[in-house]
């Protein structure tokens, strides 16, 4: 088919005309890149990246080779019990989408005097520039919150999570959007202007960088992607 011939496309629900090339083009959109992804097989203090970004952490008091949702996982059991990796600008949302994969498997829920267990996150309410972070709320949710240059967006939704078995939860975030998928199930999300997200603080997992909101469970599989 030679290029620049119509085709009708079904663009959400709607008749769309466009040439192909360009029809081809917006329904497909760019591919995510791939900017950390951590296995958490090591056996030692360090969380080596395997996307070949360098983007590596460290561990304190987290206890290695736990069953994983493949292979082996992290354990977060202790008080502290966190990894830190430095900051980067590839860990930032930016103006651009961050996705956010974890795989999580806890027996109990935090307490609602505990607040929350923390999984992911990079900055603080009080960062400058912003801050993200994927969590576990007292009623077993997964949470997901975005803080940018014009605005904040949390959603928190989903099945309760703390029986033992794995559950996968991705959160992607954007200048005006936060979605949060749980098992493969898109269980929230909200609209608004929430602008660009840019901080120079440490990645964590588990637990704060002051080592609040200690996550209590195995996790495994961590990723982000931008674009």
């Amino acid at each position: 088919m030679r290029n620049g011939a119509i085709r009708l496309l079904l663009v959400g629900g709607a008749a769309v005309v466009a040439s192909l090339p360009t029809a081809l083009a917006s329904a497909a959109g760019s591919a995510p890149v791939t900017v950390a992804v951590w296995h958490m097989e090591d056996t030692g203090q360090t969380m080596h990246d395997s996307s070949g970004n360098g983007h590596d952490g460290t561990l304190t008091g987290v206890t290695t080779g736990r069953a994983g949702v493949s292979g082996n996982g992290f354990g977060f059991f202790g008080s502290p019990s966190r990894v830190a990796v430095p900051s980067s600008p590839s860990l930032n949302a930016g103006s651009s989408t961050l996705t956010v994969t974890v795989h999580v498997n806890l027996p109990k829920a935090p307490t609602t005097a505990i607040g929350d267990f923390d999984l992911v996150r990079k900055g603080l309410a009080s960062t400058s520039g912003g801050d993200w972070k994927v969590e576990i709320m007292p009623s077993g949710q997964a949470s997901c919150t975005a803080v940018g240059s014009s605005g904040a967006a949390t959603v928190t939704a989903g099945r309760q999570m703390a029986n033992n078995k794995w559950h996968t939860i991705v959160c992607a975030m954007n200048t005006g959007s936060v979605r949060l998928t749980v098992d493969g199930h898109l269980v929230a999300s909200q609209v608004k202007p929430i602008g660009t997200i840019s901080n120079s603080d440490y990645l964590t997992l588990g637990a704060k960088i002051s080592n609040g909101d200690q996550y209590k469970g195995v996790m495994d599989e961590v990723s982000l992607a931008v674009g």
